[in-house]
């Protein structure tokens, strides 16, 4: 007996040195651009599942415990990480939280009424600023590793650029239009483009029937024939106005780990829904 509960302590303290330099993010769509930038210095681990959608999430104990051996935590500052926060700050986890939305241009009404607008990723040109926090973090976390990392942020910056450009190539010109989704996740890709978001959902609960009629009567006025559901979000709203409007759906995932092309996707999706629909009703 006392030989197994020494294997057992050993083990746990050996897992616990293996792990002690996990990087945690707080959704997947991180997962891709800080794994990138560490390289093998640490394993990157995501705080919410993929088909989750985080507004909602509700972290399990061993979720919790999970991220005590996590050395950075890529963090949002959103309200649904509270209970992360608070539980490493009573445990005394030593545990570096870094901000996100360092010198960022934040959006302060949030889709969900929240606070600030949590989905600063999904703007290609405010993840060049991220990607400087996240490597000045990673520099700190890891010195000896400082030159590794600069190299890696070089390649990073040159292939976000290269996305930047295929979006502002694909959005630019639909600077005025509108598109209808399930969940208005992409303020800020509007803002960057100049274009417009009804979201079926308002301040993160189903429409009223005044709401959910005001959003076909100005879809209807502006042509709209392509509407976006999201993966974590319910379908059975944004399906019931595709059958009114007589229009598709087409599925977004604004939380997918596969940044680079899952940004490329979204532009190409909304360039195509929005080429017959605008603000300006000139068709």
């Amino acid at each position: 007996m006392r030989t197994f509960l020494l294997w057992a302590l050993f083990s746990t303290s050996f897992l616990c040195c293996q792990e002690k330099h996990s990087i945690l993010v707080s959704v997947p769509a991180y997962t891709e651009i800080v794994q990138e930038l560490s390289g093998d210095l640490a394993p990157v681990r995501c705080l919410v599942p993929a088909n989750v959608n985080f507004h909602t999430y509700e972290p399990r104990p061993k979720d919790i415990e999970s991220v005590f051996s996590c050395s950075l935590w890529f963090s949002l500052m959103d309200p649904f990480e509270d209970k992360i926060a608070n539980a490493l700050l009573s445990h005394h986890a030593p545990i570096k939280r870094v901000d996100l939305r360092a010198n960022l241009p934040l959006i302060t009404q949030s889709c969900c009424n929240t606070g600030t607008d949590p989905h600063i990723w999904l703007d290609p040109h405010l993840m060049k600023t991220q990607l400087e926090t996240i490597a000045e973090a990673l520099r700190q976390e890891f010195p000896e590793h400082r030159e590794d990392i600069d190299r890696r942020l070089v390649t990073l910056k040159e292939k976000l650029d290269i996305l930047i450009i295929q979006v502002d190539t694909l959005l630019r010109p639909t600077k005025g239009r509108l598109f209808v989704v399930a969940h208005g996740a992409y303020a800020y890709l509007c803002k960057q483009y100049g274009i417009e978001q009804l979201s079926l959902e308002q301040e993160g609960k189903e429409p009223s029937l005044a709401s959910f009629t005001s959003l076909i009567q100005k879809a209807q006025s502006h042509h709209v024939k392509t509407l976006f559901s999201l993966r974590q979000y319910p379908k059975i709203g944004i399906e019931k106005a595709a059958e009114i409007l007589g229009a598709r759906v087409i599925e977004l995932d604004p939380y997918s780990e596969k940044y680079f092309e899952n940004i490329f996707f979204t532009a190409q999706s909304l360039h195509e829904a929005m080429n017959g629909s605008s603000l300006d009703q000139t068709l």
